[in-house]
């Protein structure tokens, strides 16, 4: 019986941090809606010019940010759904790729702190999010239905009864 307080820590630990990377999305998002030549000047500055950044280009990343925010909230507050979790893990990895493309192959942005730590947080929280469903506990199922499930055959449908 020990055990299970110690799922229920980890799964509450899981999403508090996942609620914390939410509310740092949220942040980024923000600044870029109110700030867009400060904070991206700063952050597209590879070659020591600024001068592509516009407008617009804040605006793409405050929508990107936006919804990783809030599909990794909807992640925190449902964790036990798998399709949640797989959402979160293809936002978290849009976010890898994006940061990492940016910096590598498009040399658009320096290798600094403002692509490294979104980075980071993405891979810590992907590595909660695959390794969350070993403390979940598995759906609920009764006699019949995992009866059928163990001869293959599939599952008893309640709306196709005839009624009398």
């Amino acid at each position: 019986m020990a055990i299970l307080p110690l799922l229920y820590q980890v799964i509450y630990g899981l999403r508090g941090w996942i609620a914390f990377v939410s509310f740092l999305d949220l942040g980024t998002a923000v600044q870029c809606f109110i700030d867009t030549d400060e904070y991206l000047g700063s952050l597209y500055t590879a070659s020591g010019i600024a001068e592509h950044v516009n407008p617009a280009m804040a605006r793409l990343l405050g929508a990107h940010r936006m919804l990783a925010a809030i599909i990794l909230a909807h992640c925190a507050l449902c964790i036990h759904h798998r399709p949640v979790l797989s959402l979160a893990v293809c936002s978290c990895l849009v976010t890898v790729v994006t940061h990492a493309s940016e910096s590598l192959w498009y040399c658009t942005t320096p290798i600094n702190f403002y692509t490294l730590f979104p980075v980071a947080t993405a891979v810590v929280t992907m590595i909660g999010l695959f390794v969350a469903p070993s403390f979940l506990k598995p759906p609920e199922m009764d006699d019949e239905e995992s009866h059928l499930m163990k001869l293959g055959l599939p599952r008893k449908k309640n709306w196709n009864k005839k009624r009398t």
